[in-house]
């Protein structure tokens, strides 16, 4: 059908690309991947013709070269198709958005992306005369088309009969055959950040689901956090849950994409104080650690999502957040700098001891990993980052530079939560289910 161009085969071809899952490495799939990669190989010139198929490629192989990274030919293969797509069509690629970068830093220590790495953060205008920088990608919020490409067909039924059907007093048995369909392996953790970001980008509820007793998605991500194992895992997580709050434009971006995680924020302090302080240092340190000198521009529009929040009924006031006193005065601190908008000085007058800063396990997320400036990614490669194991599996770890592992080291905070621990139980899990079914 390519080779008589048929009417309409791009679509097919869309569809299939779909049907590659991610986080399987599975024979028939890594046969599935070959055997695509071939088909688009051998139709280059025809790919190109197809603005909106070039950008699916090249998101969609972007996401599988992490799960690939025992089958190195065809990874190298699927690496090579993505440059050369980005080299030779960036404008057509950018349609992605932001979370073209967000693929970009997690394969950019894969050897065949660090010299076009490179280009994009040094020398933009050699990738394309259109191309004035990373920030012009990070202000573009990606099209729901792109990130639903990542779940399959299947996937995203039954990902949707929860989230529009089922009550949130009964959803978690749903949710834990999910997990253990779709999640239970090693390699399977890649689509954890996959998932998050339908959930927040294409998922957008309608008027009656919301105001009904369904499990919201807040709930639903909250329960799906839970099963998280690795700390490189919860980093990438986090990230993807908040990463449009890093460039928040409204008007431009949906409300709907902030709301999970404004809601988690704000219903987790009263019972489960630690999930609140987690989300508010991630943002905290991610403002300024993300990309150095992209930090105002950062925090300004961190404090722009909430302030819009507020505006538009998602939780009347964060003042009761940060004024609640199971809170420590440390993420006061940290809200009254993220919100300055929203949060009055009066609502923490403990000055803070110079030198003194939240010390928790986000700190480590960026501690020691290089910023969003350079020719390496700020988070390592999910495939390839090991997990913390024996006596480190509880402590604060700093997260390994794929490429060059080191021993993780302890710090000083909060302990790592429950639902984060690789020790956690089905018992141990318990409370934070009955949270989430509390709702």
């Amino acid at each position: 059908m390519i080779k008589i161009n048929v009417a309409g085969v791009d679509q097919i071809v869309m569809a299939l690309i779909r049907q590659l899952r991610s986080g399987d490495v599975a024979q028939n799939n890594v046969t599935a991947c070959r055997l695509m990669l071939r088909l688009l190989q051998d139709n280059h010139a025809w790919l190109l013709g197809f603005p909106m198929l070039v950008a699916t490629v090249a998101y969609a192989f972007g996401r599988l070269v992490l799960d690939h990274s025992r089958v190195p030919e065809l990874r190298t293969q699927e690496s090579e198709l993505v440059v050369r797509l980005l080299r030779e069509r960036f404008v057509e690629c950018s349609m992605v958005g932001r979370d073209l970068v967000r693929m970009l830093q997690d394969v950019a220590k894969v050897p065949v992306f660090r010299d076009l790495w490179r280009d994009i953060m040094h020398r933009p205008r050699s990738i394309s005369a259109q191309f004035e920088g990373v920030e012009q990608l990070l202000r573009v919020p990606t099209p729901r088309m792109f990130l639903a490409n990542r779940l399959t067909f299947e996937m995203e039924s039954r990902l949707l009969f929860i989230l529009e059907q089922l009550p949130a007093v009964g959803y978690s048995r749903n949710l834990m055959w999910f997990v253990h369909r779709y999640l239970s392996t090693p390699e399977s953790e890649s689509l954890v950040s996959d998932l998050i970001r339908y959930i927040i980008g294409v998922f957008h509820p309608s008027n009656a689901v919301l105001a009904s007793n369904i499990v919201p998605r807040y709930v639903f991500l909250g329960g799906l956090l839970r099963f998280i194992r690795s700390q490189v895992v919860a980093a990438n997580a986090k990230l993807a849950l908040f990463y449009d709050w890093l460039f928040y434009t409204p008007g431009a971006d949906n409300i709907m994409s902030i709301e999970p995680g404004v809601l988690i924020i704000a219903r987790s302090v009263d019972r489960y104080t630690y999930l609140t302080t987690s989300f508010i240092e991630f943002l905290g340190f991610a403002v300024d650690a993300y990309s150095p000198q992209l930090a105002p521009l950062m925090r300004k529009s961190v404090g722009l999502a909430m302030l819009d929040a507020v505006e538009k009924g998602v939780i009347p006031s964060i003042v009761p957040i940060c004024e609640h006193p199971k809170l420590d005065p440390s993420i006061r601190r940290h809200m009254q700098q993220l919100f300055p908008q929203l949060v009055p000085a009066a609502a923490d007058q403990t000055q803070p001891p110079a030198g003194d800063e939240v010390d928790g396990d986000d700190s480590a997320i960026f501690d020691g990993i290089p910023p969003l400036d350079g020719s390496e990614p700020l988070l390592p490669a999910v495939a390839d980052a090991p997990s913390p194991t024996g006596e480190d599996k509880d402590a604060v770890v700093v997260l390994p530079d794929p490429l060059t592992p080191q021993p993780p080291r302890k710090l000083p905070g909060l302990k790592t939560p429950v639902h984060l621990r690789a020790t956690a139980t089905a018992a141990s899990l318990d409370p934070v289910s009955r949270m989430f079914q509390d709702e």
